[in-house]
């Protein structure tokens, strides 16, 4: 059941389609929430920077992460504070890690 769904995500990703995306963005498994940042940091838009930002305080450290990297892959430079704060709070390194390499990339992002 779940390989359909994570198929449909990535599809969804690869085609753009970001409202369908947004509709999984509260599923109940956390390898559907973090298939669906990972699509979001394909899309450059208001709405999939918005969900980002929404995702980045998951309860699931691997959706955390993964929305760490979309935040970095989407040159999204209004995630800066919101970066910050995981990172000060986070207790896994691997998260703090990507928190750092994400922050170096947003800042040298555009406004």
């Amino acid at each position: 059941m779940f390989g359909n769904k994570l198929e449909k995500i990535q599809k969804y990703g690869e085609k753009k389609e970001i409202k369908k995306l947004l509709e999984h963005c509260d599923d109940k498994d956390p390898e559907i929430r973090a298939a669906v940042a990972k699509a979001l940091g394909e899309i450059h838009s208001d709405d999939s920077c918005n969900e980002l930002i929404t995702m980045l305080r998951d309860h699931d450290l691997a959706v955390q992460k993964e929305a760490v990297r979309a935040v970095g892959k989407v040159d999204m430079k209004a995630a800066t504070e919101h970066v910050h704060h995981i990172m000060d709070h986070a207790a896994d390194p691997e998260l703090i890690q990507l928190c750092h390499e994400t922050l170096g990339i947003l800042s040298h992002a555009q406004e």
